[in-house]
């Protein structure tokens, strides 16, 4: 009687308030243009270039967007947690000089991983040697575009952050999909440059409105610590590696180990299996920095944590019926060649929905500065996910490749849930809603909430 009195209090109050209901709701929105467009030009590709052609697509884009991600070296997800307290505290003279330092962090770091990447070039697959110039042209054009977008997310403009990746690469890629087959003109290096032309105008659109966002300052030179901000953006940018390197990594390993036909059904399997985490993704689009801004005015995060959590793991569960229907849409169109992504569409939902359960831990250590404990937790899991998908897929092809990834992704947020409830003494999991009263304690520390 208690659990369920604990869990009517928190329905009977409204679920968000502010920049997190703001945040929710405009990705949410922009989440199912992104998905009915997306899915449209996935099942155009999928047609018309057979899932060998969309598998060479999809791993020249997953291999870039890997590359800018972490080229970015951590500060589009250190803006978010940063920019809210600079701008708590009317601290606009810091903002220009971070601005600065994440520009140019990201451009020498995508710089240092291509150089990278062109040494391990001999040990990778014949299929690079044709994609490697377009991953080369839109590695530093994504990472700029992601490093907007954290900008605009922690100058809390999360509707216009989330536009040019969810809605303008999407309307682009689709109309000119349409105009290629119009013109019997398609093809996988049609596409690509397509993609280049899509990634351009979204990177531009949003660094426009970084701009008209900013805070008027004035052209003072106060000293800053600029290496405290690049050490703690590089901890963020290890603590992301594991979250959002899941469906990219895999598919390089695929790319090494079978072939280019395994490459797109695995693809289209996680694009559909992320299906379950749409809520998640919606309630989180304003969560860390809601949560690093009243941690900056010593505020109470509690109900704010658990509100989110009822809503992403409840809604993830009932999103399972979802992927399956996106699926027999999906393969009905796209041929019969991807119904053998079943098995592996099925797996992913599942673990997907399990790591709903753990809640958003990442968000909350983000925004409490917990850097260097998100980036051991998320190489630990990194490192075990490339082992262990390279036995389980030498050992059950497609489908081990699904287990390990779904068992990867639990582990993760699981262990971001033990980390803040070890360190903050807030639990995000989904077995704090049936614990009666408060059980967190007060999250007001002052050495909780500093970044780096």
């Amino acid at each position: 009687m208690n659990s369920l009195n604990s869990i009517t209090a928190i329905i009977q109050r409204p679920l968000f308030q502010g920049p997190v209901a703001r945040g929710a709701v405009s990705a949410f929105v922009l989440r199912i243009f992104n998905l009915v467009l997306g899915f449209l030009t996935i099942i155009l590709l999928g047609r018309y270039l057979g899932a060998d052609g969309y598998g060479v697509y999809a791993l020249a884009v997953s291999t870039a967007a890997l590359i800018a991600m972490v080229g970015s070296c951590g500060f589009d997800h250190f803006l978010v947690a940063a920019l809210p307290r600079i701008t708590q505290d009317k601290q606009f003279d810091v903002f220009k000089r971070m601005m600065r330092v994440a520009i140019t962090a990201t451009l020498l770091g995508c710089a240092l991983t291509l150089c990278l990447g062109f040494g391990l070039r001999p040990f990778a697959g014949p299929v690079y040697t044709t994609i490697l110039p377009f991953i080369v042209i839109l590695t530093p054009i994504m990472a700029l575009a992601t490093l907007a977008q954290g900008a605009l997310r922690g100058l809390m403009r999360a509707m216009t952050a989330y536009i040019p990746e969810f809605l303008i690469v999407q309307v682009v890629m689709l109309t000119g999909v349409i105009a290629l087959i119009a013109t019997d003109a398609i093809s996988t290096t049609g596409v690509l440059v397509l993609v280049l032309f899509a990634w351009s105008a979204a990177c531009a659109t949003a660094w426009i409105w970084v701009q008209q966002a900013s805070p008027k300052v004035l052209n003072t030179e106060k000293k800053t610590d600029s290496k405290k901000w690049l050490k703690s953006a590089l901890w963020l940018n290890a603590a992301k590696l594991s979250m959002f390197s899941f469906g990219k990594v895999e598919l390089l390993i695929l790319a090494a180990m079978l072939d280019e036909v395994a490459v797109g059904l695995f693809a289209i399997a996680m694009r559909l299996g992320q299906l379950v985490l749409f809520p998640a993704f919606a309630v989180s689009a304003g969560l860390a920095p809601s949560i690093a801004r009243r941690l900056q005015a010593e505020e109470e995060v509690h109900s704010l944590i658990r509100k989110s959590l009822m809503a992403s793991s409840t809604l993830g569960f009932l999103f399972v019926p979802a992927v399956g229907a996106g699926a027999f849409v999906m393969f009905y169109f796209t041929g019969a060649e991807f119904t053998a992504a079943w098995p592996v569409v099925a797996i992913l939902a599942v673990g997907f929905a399990g790591s709903t359960l753990m809640g958003r831990g990442y968000d909350l250590l983000l925004a409490a500065g917990k850097e260097r404990l998100l980036a051991f937790a998320s190489l630990t899991v990194f490192v075990v996910n490339i082992i262990s998908c390279i036995a389980f897929t030498a050992a059950f092809g497609l489908v081990g490749t699904a287990v390990s990834s779904a068992a990867a992704f639990i582990t993760q947020q699981a262990l971001f849930a033990v980390i803040a409830w070890r360190t903050l003494h807030v639990r995000v999991d989904a077995m704090s809603l049936l614990a009666s009263g408060k059980t967190n304690a007060p999250l007001n520390n002052p050495q909780d909430k500093t970044a780096g």
